[in-house]
């Protein structure tokens, strides 16, 4: 048998759960790198749409607010026509942005519709 002297036990005593405790830090950066990489898809494809559509119906209410406003007589015409004009843009805009996406193909046929 090989018989170590005391420096030797106490230098393995020291390396051994270094290495193992380096062995397992890579391995946790590996896959906090993965979880990220599937939060920001997930975040991509499901919040960034609903996003878009949200502003799409904050500009239709914004729309409908403008009207309304100028039909009781609580708002200029003009001032009104400017923010519907900004509201059209902005729904626009955002409606490229949604089907600049990745949609599935129930959603492709939703939006074909409109």
């Amino acid at each position: 048998m090989m018989r170590f002297n005391v420096a030797k036990r106490i230098s393995i005593l020291v390396i051994a759960p270094l290495i193992i405790i380096l062995v397992l830090f890579f391995y946790s950066l590996k896959q906090f790198n993965t979880i990220d990489s599937g939060v920001e898809r997930v975040y991509d494809d499901n919040i960034v749409p609903m996003l878009s559509l949200k502003s799409i119906i904050d500009s239709v209410n914004n729309i409908t607010s403008n009207i309304n406003k100028v039909d009781n007589g609580l708002s200029v015409p003009d001032e009104s026509l400017d923010a519907i004009e900004l509201s059209n843009k902005t729904i626009l805009n955002e409606w490229n942005t949604y089907l600049e996406g990745e949609l599935s193909k129930e959603e492709q046929a939703i939006a074909a519709e409109v």
